[in-house]
Formats: structure tokens, sequence, C-alpha cells
């Protein structure tokens, strides 16, 4: 067999191999979905930090306070005349004040400077940076597992098409296999095995 042939076999059994296998951008999608990587949370974050810089900050304030105050007054009158010495009635004067006091306090204080540039601007472009890494090492794992699969299927099929081909060989395989489904259907939340078409492990 030459090398040509060899080659047209080899894509073959790998366009066999991927018929059964769902789209690569929509296994990536349910991934990010699991992972909560789909969408674009960022645009909201910032529109509500735009908006947040029309509502004031409010602040209220309650003061109470209590005042005691206490007037003594004594006056003794002693008065001397031709007539003697006169111990006049003494007179005492006390008053007491009690004065309970109250005072509420509002204040509302607008940044306007958050309008032009908001303080949690920053921190929304960093997350934002790291949720594209993250995406980003998501969909290499998921290439790089999709396409390892449809690698193992079409090594399987070569097998089964070469009548002695070891079973441990096969067995290994098929392990192989099953053990990178696996991994695809835990990035995706068992997304991949529930839209395979036809038999997923060959």
């Amino acid at each position: 067999m030459s090398l040509e042939q060899l080659i047209s076999v080899s894509e073959k059994l790998v366009v066999e191999a991927a018929k059964t296998e769902p789209d690569l951008m929509a296994t990536a999608q349910a991934a990010y979905r699991y992972a909560g990587l789909d969408g674009n949370p960022v645009k909201e974050w910032r529109k509500k930090a735009r908006q947040s810089a029309a509502l004031p900050s409010l602040s209220l304030s309650v003061d109470t306070g209590y005042l005691n105050r206490a007037n003594f007054n004594v006056q003794d009158s002693i008065s001397v005349n031709s007539t003697g010495v006169t111990v006049g009635p003494a007179a005492n004067n006390s008053n007491q004040y009690l004065t309970n006091q109250t005072m509420f306090t509002a204040k509302a204080v607008w940044s306007l400077s958050d309008v032009i540039f908001h303080r949690q601007t920053l921190a929304m472009e960093r997350e934002n940076r790291n949720r594209i890494a993250d995406r980003q090492k998501l969909l290499d794992q998921i290439n790089q597992l999709y396409h390892e699969r449809i690698r193992l299927k079409a090594a399987i099929l070569s097998r089964r098409q070469n009548a002695h081909a070891e079973s441990a060989e096969q067995a290994a395989l098929q392990a192989a296999l099953m053990q990178v489904t696996g991994e695809l259907n835990l990035l995706t939340g068992g997304w991949f095995s529930e839209n395979l078409n036809g038999e997923g492990h060959v």
C-alpha cells in the first residue's frame, strides 16, 4: 500500500470517527456555560457603575442630649434698726431645668467624578482579563481533548479493520477514549455525551 493510499485510509477513518461527534464550538459553548464563563457581564457592570454615580451617598445621624441645670438661691435678711435686730424670713428659691434634645441630620453626597471614571473600573477590567484568560484556557483544553477523542476513535476503527490487532491494545485505546470522554463531560456538565450522534464510544 502506497503512502498516498495510507493517508487516504487515515483521512477516511478520521472522517468516520468525527461523524458522531458534536460540533467543537458547541462543545466549547457548553463548557463556557457550565463554568459560568458564557456571556459578558462586564458590559452590564460598567453600565451599573455609571448609573450608580447618579445616586448619592446618603448618611443619617441622630444626636440625643440631656441637659440638667439646677439653680439654688438662699437669701437671709438681717435688719438692724432702733427697735432691735430682726432676722427676717429666709427666702429659698430653687429651680431645676431638665431638657431633652434630639437632633436629626441627613446628608446626601454625589460623587460626580464617578460619572467620568468610576473607582471600580480597574477592578472590572482586571476581572474581564481574568475571564478572557479562563475562557482561553478552557477552549485550549476542550480543543485538545476533542481532537484526542477523534484520534482515539480513528485508531480503534483502524484496529478493528486489522484482523491481527491485539485485544489488549484495543482495550487500552477504548479505556483512553472513555477517559477523554469523561473529561469532556466534566468540562461540559455531561452535555458532551448527551449530544453524541449515534454510538459515542465506537
